[in-house]
This record gives structure tokens, C-alpha cells and sequence, in this order.
């Protein structure tokens, strides 16, 4: 299992990472739209390009998503790693949730959602009891 254990691990690393860049992200994103309600002109281009950035965010939670249920994926048809499965499933409900959230614009949420998403991948390697 210490392979697999080292896929979680990795995924766990981008995940971080993926939280840190979010953080700042969402920080530009709330700044502009404060910007857009203080000015009432805001230009179309400006607009645009906000809107623009907000699904870029968004397919960016889809893609570390997408990541997690592949890693599920590839637990799935082996019977020593149905347990982590389920967690890595877990995860990956805990990433759509995210996805969902970011899109409604639900930032903050969105980022505690990511957040469990590194708590139930850090459960899916604790189940491997290699720590």
C-alpha cells in the first residue's frame, strides 16, 4: 500500500497548494467586485474579465475534483483498498461541494469545503496504517 498511500500524499500536496493560491485568488476576485459595486461604471471589459476569472476558479476546484475521483477510480477494483475507496470518494464529494459553492460564489465556503477535502484525504492515508 505504500504506493497508493504515496498517490494520497500527493494529491494532498496539490490540494494544499491549490488552498494557498485559492486564498489569494478569491481575495482579487472579492476586491474587484468591491471595486465594481463602489464604482457604479464599471466597464464591460472589466466585467468581463472578472467574470472570466471567477470560472477560471471554478474549473480549477472541477479539475482538483476530477483528480481525486480518478485516484477513487483507480482504488476501486482493488479489494485491499475499499476502505481508502470510500474515503477518496469522501474527498471527492467534499471537491464537488467546493465546486458548487465557488460557483454560487460562495468563496469562503468553498475554501472550508477544500479544506476537508485535505482532512479526508489525510483520513484515507491514516486508514493505511503505514504512518
Amino acid at each position: 500500500m505504500r504506493a497508493e498511500a504515496a498517490q494520497v500524499a500527493e494529491k494532498i500536496k496539490k490540494v494544499s497548494n491549490f488552498i494557498y493560491v485559492y486564498g489569494k485568488v478569491v481575495n482579487g476576485l472579492q476586491f474587484a467586485d468591491e471595486q465594481a459595486k463602489n464604482e457604479n461604471q464599471t466597464s464591460a471589459k472589466i466585467q468581463a474579465l472578472n467574470k472570466e476569472n471567477k470560472d477560471k476558479l471554478v474549473a480549477s476546484v472541477r479539475g482538483v475534483r476530477a483528480e481525486i475521483e480518478g485516484l477513487a477510480k483507480s482504488f476501486e477494483g482493488n479489494p485491499r483498498l475499499q476502505v481508502q475507496y470510500l474515503k477518496l470518494n469522501y474527498a471527492a464529494g467534499a471537491a464537488l461541494d467546493a465546486e458548487r459553492l465557488a460557483a454560487a460564489g460562495q468563496y469562503d465556503d468553498a475554501g472550508k469545503s477544500l479544506v476537508a477535502v485535505v482532512e479526508r484525504l489525510l483520513d484515507t492515508i491514516l486508514s493505511m496504517r503505514l504512518l
